[in-house]
């Protein structure tokens, strides 16, 4: 019998592990669950997951970096581990600054995993929040979902959870939507089904070059660039190591064809990938830094 997987979106500080907290609390005594949490930091879990460790749930964690780029197949070393345990669920909580569809590609992949609906929690102010709306990995958290839970009510005005609302009915229709308070969903939730979409199409950045999104524990900045730009691989890569980034992601066009980037706190690596429709760069960092020096120092290597 595969195993149900329940993939967790949202940023940093949405209130994720919250609602896990909430659904272990609901969880079926004649079933298996299994948890993998991916953590930006190298802590250990929450101690609330140790402290309801039973027989019957088990939890691994991946910690350092994203699953959509984690080196040394932590990743797959996790999942192994925590299949063997034959889960009825395996829920994945990701960092919130990772890549959601290039975890569910991973996933689909295997042959023992069922897709169950995949879980994204937002605040209702974020949806009203350009800096949000126009921020790639949100989009694509909100692209991917099938769940969209509305959470920390509590913190919004009614005004504001009315119009949050209405904004991903009218941007989101294929997802259910509920508005809820500290994560708290009912466990008949997990019967959604996951539905097959169109690869999420992200949105040129609203127009814009360059996007700064500021976060509770982190800041990005991000830079798109039609694909007639080029960019020398090499070049790039030297430039992007002589700034103390927590995490880098760009897919660039090359004079050898697509490339991409992925580095974790100084840690580069690149690879071929299939062809894009522009080239994108990604740079976070757990404060904001000099962004316009870095942008001069791109516009400066770019080919054409």
């Amino acid at each position: 019998m595969s195993t149900i997987v329940h993939l967790i979106t949202g940023v940093l500080g949405s209130g994720k592990t919250t609602l896990l907290k909430h659904l272990l609390n609901q969880k079926p005594t004649d079933e298996r669950w299994a948890f993998l949490i991916n953590e930006l930091g190298q802590l250990g879990i929450d101690q609330w997951l140790l402290d309801n460790h039973t027989s019957e749930t088990l939890f691994k964690q991946v910690s350092g970096g994203c699953l959509c780029c984690t080196q040394g197949g932590e990743f797959e070393l996790a999942l192994a581990q925590l299949m063997s345990f034959k889960p009825q669920r395996l829920f994945i909580e990701t960092t919130g600054a990772g890549h959601p569809g290039e975890i569910l590609a991973k996933l689909k992949r295997r042959q023992s995993l069922t897709l169950g609906g995949v879980i994204t929690l937002i605040d209702a102010s974020q949806c009203l929040d350009p800096s949000y709306q126009a921020h790639e990995i949100w989009q694509q958290m909100l692209a991917v979902a099938d769940l969209i839970v509305l959470n920390k009510q509590d913190l919004a005005d009614e005004t504001t959870c009315k119009q949050a609302h209405q904004w991903l009915v009218r941007h989101y229709p294929h997802c259910k939507i509920f508005l809820v308070e500290y994560g708290q969903i009912p466990l008949h939730y997990l019967t959604i089904c996951h539905s097959v979409k169109a690869e999420p199409k992200i949105n040129a950045i609203l127009g814009e070059k360059r996007v700064e999104t500021h976060h509770s524990h982190f800041v990005s900045c991000s830079w798109a660039y039609d694909a007639s730009i080029l960019f020398d691989v090499g070049t790039l890569m030297q430039l992007l190591a002589k700034y103390p980034l927590r995490r880098i992601k760009a897919y660039v066009q090359t004079p050898h064809g697509w490339q991409m980037i992925h580095g974790i706190n100084g840690q580069l690596q690149c690879q071929s990938v299939q062809q894009m429709s522009e080239s994108r760069i990604e740079l976070i960092h757990s404060h904001a830094l000099d962004w316009s020096h870095i942008e001069c120092a791109l516009d400066k290597i770019k080919i054409g």
